[in-house]
């Protein structure tokens, strides 16, 4: 959030010099604009399914006749840092007990007597990037300030790596006198991609050459899940045994309402 803001601010001296040489056509800019650049303050688009955090999305507009828009947009975010354990999942069990549940009474220092297992993070993280193309017909309401209705179409690829150990102690009997202790490296990979469709209401206003728009919109979104897991198995004894495994095959068809606000920069 704090970059999207950064880059707003980035355009007030744009603003401010073109006010200073440029009144009157700051003036003709306000009836009419051709081309604006900027990026999103707001929004709760889900681009993937696995997205802990709003991307930065930077916006392009190219008006038409001033009924006409066409739109481009570009989600991006770069090695973004997961946190918590990399591999829990809610459904899982350890013996009768949730792993939820285990991983906080493992922390807690209430070990399971005959089987404990921990991880140690050394890396897990995101990226994500798209593109969105689109349409929208607007109608001036009043002096600078119109509605829309149009729809988007968007792409976007998510590719996440984690890399850890996964380390398990396992008891055997009540005595401890049999035991084993494995440490496995897990090298994990997981990608999608996204495919989306969504229709759009929104508004738009100008104020000399900065360009606020506000939109509500109801996604489609088709996604589709493959990656690859390496698994490296030491256990007690000194025996080392790589495993790979590759998966596929997984879509998720979703559908959203959500909204969406920009502010631009309009260049002449």
């Amino acid at each position: 959030m704090k970059i999207k803001f950064l880059l707003v601010f980035v355009l007030i001296p744009f603003i401010t010099f073109a006010q200073e040489i440029q009144p009157d056509s700051l003036k003709s800019s306000e009836k009419s604009w051709k081309f604006a650049a900027g990026v999103s303050l707001l929004s709760n688009i889900n681009h993937t399914r696995q997205q802990e955090a709003q991307p930065i999305e930077l916006n392009f507009r190219y008006n038409i006749k001033n009924k006409h828009t066409l739109r481009l947009g570009i989600p991006l975010t770069l090695n973004h840092k997961i946190f918590g354990e990399p591999e829990v999942s809610s459904g899982h069990t350890v013996g009768e007990m949730p792993a939820l549940d285990y991983i906080k009474n493992m922390k807690d220092g209430d070990l399971y007597p005959f089987y404990n297992s921990f991880y140690k993070t050394l890396k897990n993280e995101y990226s994500l990037y798209g593109i969105s193309v689109g349409y929208d017909y607007s109608y001036k309401l009043m002096e600078n300030l119109s509605a829309f209705a149009g729809a988007d179409l968007e792409f976007c690829h998510f590719s996440a790596n984690a890399k850890y150990y996964n380390i398990h102690y396992i008891n055997m009997s009540d005595n401890y006198m049999a035991s084993m202790t494995s440490v496995i490296f897990i090298n994990r990979n997981i990608n999608s991609n996204a495919y989306m469709c969504r229709p759009l209401l929104g508004v738009r206003y100008q104020f000399q050459r900065l360009l606020i728009e506000g939109n509500l919109g109801y996604s489609f979104n088709k996604r589709k899940f493959y990656g690859d897991m390496t698994l490296d198995l030491g256990y007690q004894g000194g025996n080392n045994e790589i495993r790979k495994h590759k998966f596929g095959g997984y879509v998720y068809n979703e559908k959203q309402f959500n909204y969406n606000i920009n502010i631009s920069y309009i260049f002449k």
